[in-house]
């Protein structure tokens, strides 16, 4: 199998060390001196096992700067990238993760994802495209910090959003049961063609282009020790187009959302829906803009 690993660090390079064993893997770093130091057998981490697998396993291993390579002839890419904390806007930086994922998505559409982000202690969130993976839930008991919310809900809006991407509705339906447990399917389905994610009433069709967690606050479910009512507030920014027109629309919500871990993964099982309002819109080059009062999709 072709598989491409996004990141060496210490997480990055361990998994394609051991990938490599079995499988063609190329690993993608933004560093020279790096992918010089793997592909002549030296680990750019001080590493004992990885060291001694670079040097005297044989691996099918490659390191590249070229990612869109590397990411077009893989059947599968595992991101592994660095989501630091930064203390100073008490948010994650998880734009290499999101660079990554618009690349690989962009050079081999829907090429399987396998995201590894560590959000909590001693536990890592891994999806394969669409999917919020748990890998050791017993030990995330205990109180989610706001930012940790708010990184954990974006990203399962953002796979809800992403699913509408899909034109089949069966595959549309099987990608947003990722990440949304069985009973909400389809009252999420039917909530977010109706707001905003696909439109086709009167010939309008909407895509999100941007979606951001502004606010998240999670408070444990009493009876249920991975459960958590978060309360988030977020925009979803997307073009909407018909009768030969684009323009841009903006949508804010506020929620509370109910996330479980389900068989090891987290999904949305409930959401009450607080309040939906569309902002103004924002002005972008190239895309005209329909003064509210003249659009035709109300």
């Amino acid at each position: 199998m072709k598989i491409a690993v996004a990141g060496v660090g210490y997480v990055g390079l361990s998994i394609a060390t051991l990938l490599a064993q079995d499988n063609e893997v190329h690993a993608v770093s933004t560093t020279a001196a790096k992918v010089d130091l793997i592909n002549n057998g030296q680990s750019p981490i001080g590493d004992k096992e990885i060291s001694e697998y670079l040097a005297t396993k044989g691996l099918n291993l490659t390191a590249t700067l070229d990612k869109e390579f590397a990411y077009a002839n893989a059947e599968c890419v595992i991101i592994a990238t660095p989501t630091n904390y930064d203390p100073n806007t008490n948010y994650f930086d998880t734009s290499a993760v999101e660079d990554v994922i618009d690349v690989a998505l962009r050079v081999n559409p829907g090429v399987p994802l396998v995201i590894l982000l560590l959000l909590f202690s001693g536990a890592v969130a891994g999806y394969p495209l669409l999917r919020v993976g748990v890998e050791r839930p017993q030990s995330m008991a205990g109180n989610l910090a706001d930012e940790q919310a708010r990184v954990l809900l974006q990203m399962l809006l953002k796979n809800i959003y992403r699913a509408f991407d899909f034109r089949d509705e069966s595959v549309v339906y099987d990608k947003l049961a990722l990440s949304v447990s069985g009973d909400l399917l389809a009252e999420v389905y039917l909530q977010n063609r109706r707001s905003f994610a696909v439109q086709q009433a009167g010939g309008a069709q909407a895509r999100v282009k941007q979606l951001e967690v502004q606010q998240a606050r999670a408070e444990r479910l009493q009876k249920r020790p991975l459960g958590y009512a978060i309360r988030g507030e977020w925009t979803a920014t997307g073009s909407v187009g018909h009768w030969g027109h684009v323009h841009i629309r903006r949508n804010r919500y506020q929620a509370i959302v109910t996330l479980d871990a389900v068989d090891g993964n987290w999904k949305i099982t409930g959401l009450d829906l607080l309040e939906e309002k569309r902002m103004d819109p924002l002005p972008q080059s190239g895309i005209e803009t329909v003064p509210v009062k003249d659009r035709a999709d109300g």
